[in-house]
């Protein structure tokens, strides 16, 4: 299984927010995908330098977030009984 990656992208906007450059954009919302495993259904790691999944099925707002602890926060996101049936979700980000 796959883990987390946080992107090159992202740490280059923490950086910058670090350092006064600029701010972080607030996570609105989550992509779903069906490009997380290959045809023999082996996982397809995700790298630091992606700038979107392999193959978006969905894009949805969040519902909301759990602070977990002081360095994890869990968002959540409903999606409806007839979305994205069928589909074999592999693969989300946040937006």
């Amino acid at each position: 299984m796959a883990g987390t990656v946080v992107t090159t992208i992202a740490k280059q906007k923490m950086l910058e927010a670090r350092a006064g450059i600029s701010q972080l954009p607030v996570i609105t919302g989550m992509a779903f995908g069906t490009g997380g495993v290959d045809g023999s259904g082996n996982v397809i790691e995700p790298t630091a330098d992606q700038t979107r999944l392999n193959a978006e099925v969905l894009r949805k707002a969040i519902d909301g977030y759990e602070v977990i602890s002081a360095t994890k926060i869990r968002y959540s996101c409903t999606l409806t009984e007839s979305q994205l049936a069928g589909e074999y979700i592999s693969e989300v980000g946040q937006i």
